[in-house]
Protein backbone atom coordinates (compact mmCIF):
# COMPACT_ATOMS: atom_id res chain seq x y z
CA UNK A 1 0.00 0.00 0.00
CA UNK A 2 2.73 2.35 1.01
CA UNK A 3 4.58 1.73 -2.36
CA UNK A 4 1.47 2.94 -4.00
CA UNK A 5 1.05 5.62 -2.65
CA UNK A 6 4.96 6.60 -3.30
CA UNK A 7 4.12 5.79 -6.84
CA UNK A 8 0.98 7.32 -6.70
CA UNK A 9 2.49 10.63 -5.08
CA UNK A 10 5.57 10.76 -7.22
CA UNK A 11 3.50 10.72 -10.35
CA UNK A 12 1.35 13.97 -9.34
CA UNK A 13 4.79 15.83 -8.42
CA UNK A 14 6.10 15.26 -11.84
CA UNK A 15 3.24 16.33 -13.39
CA UNK A 16 3.24 19.27 -11.61
CA UNK A 17 7.00 19.46 -12.10
CA UNK A 18 6.59 19.40 -15.72
CA UNK A 19 3.25 20.57 -16.11
CA UNK A 20 3.47 23.70 -13.82
CA UNK A 21 0.90 22.61 -12.13
CA UNK A 22 -1.40 24.75 -13.78
CA UNK A 23 -5.05 24.28 -14.70
CA UNK A 24 -5.02 23.37 -18.12
CA UNK A 25 -6.35 25.78 -21.17
CA UNK A 26 -9.24 25.22 -23.15
CA UNK A 27 -7.23 26.77 -25.70
CA UNK A 28 -10.36 26.71 -28.42
CA UNK A 29 -12.71 28.91 -25.73
CA UNK A 30 -9.52 31.00 -24.93
CA UNK A 31 -8.83 31.42 -28.96
CA UNK A 32 -12.80 32.51 -29.11
CA UNK A 33 -12.83 34.79 -25.61
CA UNK A 34 -9.15 36.77 -27.32
CA UNK A 35 -11.06 37.43 -30.58
CA UNK A 36 -14.04 38.82 -29.06
CA UNK A 37 -11.74 40.78 -26.82
CA UNK A 38 -9.80 42.51 -29.88
CA UNK A 39 -12.91 43.19 -31.72
CA UNK A 40 -14.97 44.65 -29.07
CA UNK A 41 -11.75 47.38 -28.86
CA UNK A 42 -12.65 48.33 -32.41
CA UNK A 43 -16.33 48.24 -32.34
CA UNK A 44 -16.02 50.44 -28.92
CA UNK A 45 -13.76 52.73 -31.20
CA UNK A 46 -16.03 53.21 -33.62
CA UNK A 47 -18.81 53.30 -30.69
CA UNK A 48 -16.49 56.27 -29.30
CA UNK A 49 -17.38 54.08 -25.80
CA UNK A 50 -14.13 55.22 -23.43
CA UNK A 51 -16.35 52.78 -21.05
CA UNK A 52 -16.33 49.58 -23.19
CA UNK A 53 -12.42 50.48 -23.80
CA UNK A 54 -11.74 51.01 -20.58
CA UNK A 55 -13.44 47.02 -19.85
CA UNK A 56 -11.25 45.68 -22.28
CA UNK A 57 -7.80 47.25 -21.50
CA UNK A 58 -5.69 46.77 -18.55
CA UNK A 59 -5.60 50.03 -16.53
CA UNK A 60 -1.84 50.13 -15.12
CA UNK A 61 1.24 52.54 -16.25
CA UNK A 62 2.44 49.06 -17.91
CA UNK A 63 0.18 49.18 -20.75
CA UNK A 64 1.00 50.07 -24.76
CA UNK A 65 -0.40 50.89 -27.65
CA UNK A 66 1.59 51.69 -30.75
CA UNK A 67 0.30 52.81 -34.39
CA UNK A 68 1.02 54.97 -37.29
CA UNK A 69 -0.50 58.89 -37.23
CA UNK A 70 1.14 60.30 -40.22
CA UNK A 71 4.25 59.91 -40.99
CA UNK A 72 5.57 59.27 -37.44
CA UNK A 73 4.69 56.46 -35.22
CA UNK A 74 2.84 57.60 -31.73
CA UNK A 75 3.75 55.52 -28.68
CA UNK A 76 1.19 55.54 -26.04
CA UNK A 77 2.76 54.59 -22.27
CA UNK A 78 0.51 53.55 -20.05
CA UNK A 79 -3.26 53.20 -19.75
CA UNK A 80 -3.76 57.32 -19.23
CA UNK A 81 -2.25 57.98 -22.13
CA UNK A 82 -3.97 55.48 -23.50
CA UNK A 83 -7.31 56.96 -22.48
CA UNK A 84 -6.62 60.33 -23.18
CA UNK A 85 -5.78 59.83 -26.57
CA UNK A 86 -8.79 58.03 -27.75
CA UNK A 87 -10.75 60.93 -26.33
CA UNK A 88 -8.70 63.26 -27.94
CA UNK A 89 -9.47 61.16 -30.86
CA UNK A 90 -13.58 61.09 -30.27
CA UNK A 91 -13.43 64.63 -29.88
CA UNK A 92 -11.10 65.79 -33.17
CA UNK A 93 -13.03 67.51 -36.11
CA UNK A 94 -11.16 64.81 -38.88
CA UNK A 95 -13.96 62.37 -38.08
CA UNK A 96 -16.00 64.72 -40.29
CA UNK A 97 -13.97 63.92 -43.11
CA UNK A 98 -14.99 60.49 -43.24
CA UNK A 99 -17.67 59.26 -43.70
CA UNK A 100 -18.47 54.99 -43.69
CA UNK A 101 -14.88 53.81 -42.27
CA UNK A 102 -14.75 49.96 -41.40
CA UNK A 103 -12.24 48.31 -40.53
CA UNK A 104 -12.38 44.27 -41.13
CA UNK A 105 -9.65 42.01 -39.34
CA UNK A 106 -8.94 39.40 -41.15
CA UNK A 107 -6.66 36.10 -41.50
CA UNK A 108 -6.09 35.56 -37.40
CA UNK A 109 -3.42 33.44 -36.00
CA UNK A 110 -3.95 33.19 -32.13
CA UNK A 111 -1.15 32.04 -29.68
CA UNK A 112 -2.70 31.56 -25.97
CA UNK A 113 -1.19 30.10 -23.14
CA UNK A 114 -2.81 29.77 -19.56
CA UNK A 115 -2.13 33.78 -18.42
CA UNK A 116 -1.51 35.57 -21.61
CA UNK A 117 -2.28 35.63 -25.19
CA UNK A 118 -1.02 37.25 -28.28
CA UNK A 119 -3.23 37.69 -32.08
CA UNK A 120 -2.02 38.42 -35.26
CA UNK A 121 -3.93 39.81 -37.71
CA UNK A 122 -4.10 42.28 -40.78
CA UNK A 123 -6.60 45.09 -40.73
CA UNK A 124 -9.29 45.77 -43.71
CA UNK A 125 -9.45 49.97 -43.97
CA UNK A 126 -12.20 51.12 -46.36
CA UNK A 127 -14.50 54.11 -46.39
CA UNK A 128 -14.97 57.57 -47.81
CA UNK A 129 -12.49 60.32 -47.18
CA UNK A 130 -13.26 63.71 -48.43
CA UNK A 131 -15.87 62.29 -51.15
CA UNK A 132 -13.44 60.04 -52.28
CA UNK A 133 -13.12 56.14 -51.28
CA UNK A 134 -10.36 55.03 -49.69
CA UNK A 135 -8.84 51.89 -48.87
CA UNK A 136 -5.83 50.66 -46.91
CA UNK A 137 -4.22 47.85 -45.11
CA UNK A 138 -2.24 47.20 -41.52
CA UNK A 139 -1.13 44.55 -39.32
CA UNK A 140 -1.50 43.73 -35.86
CA UNK A 141 -0.46 42.45 -32.73
CA UNK A 142 -2.56 42.28 -29.50
CA UNK A 143 -1.00 40.92 -26.44
CA UNK A 144 -3.30 40.00 -23.70
CA UNK A 145 -3.68 38.83 -19.65
CA UNK A 146 -6.06 36.98 -18.27
CA UNK A 147 -6.84 38.70 -15.13
CA UNK A 148 -9.45 36.48 -12.90
CA UNK A 149 -10.76 35.05 -16.06
CA UNK A 150 -10.48 37.59 -18.31
CA UNK A 151 -8.96 38.53 -21.15
CA UNK A 152 -7.92 41.86 -20.89
CA UNK A 153 -5.83 43.89 -23.79
CA UNK A 154 -2.13 44.97 -22.66
CA UNK A 155 -0.45 46.13 -25.83
CA UNK A 156 -1.27 46.87 -29.34
CA UNK A 157 0.92 47.16 -32.18
CA UNK A 158 -0.39 48.31 -35.48
CA UNK A 159 1.27 48.86 -38.56
CA UNK A 160 0.17 50.16 -41.94
CA UNK A 161 1.08 47.87 -44.43
CA UNK A 162 3.21 49.50 -47.59
CA UNK A 163 1.43 50.16 -50.81
CA UNK A 164 2.87 47.81 -53.66
CA UNK A 165 4.94 49.43 -55.97
CA UNK A 166 4.72 48.89 -59.79
CA UNK A 167 7.63 47.35 -61.16
CA UNK A 168 9.48 49.76 -63.76
CA UNK A 169 10.77 47.77 -66.59
CA UNK A 170 11.59 49.20 -69.82
CA UNK A 171 8.09 49.37 -71.81
CA UNK A 172 6.75 50.58 -68.66
CA UNK A 173 9.28 52.86 -68.55
CA UNK A 174 8.60 53.85 -72.25
CA UNK A 175 5.27 54.18 -71.99
CA UNK A 176 5.39 57.20 -69.27
CA UNK A 177 7.44 58.76 -71.43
Amino acid sequence: MKKTFYILGSLLLFTCIFNGCQPQVDIEAAEKAVIAVNEEERDAFFAKDIIRLAEVWVQEPSSRRYFPSGKSLRVLNGWTEIKADYEEDFEAEWWDDYKDVKADFLNYVVSVNANSAVVYHDIHWTGMYLEEPFETNQNRIVYLVNHDDTWKISLIVQMTVPEEKEEVTEETAEEVQ
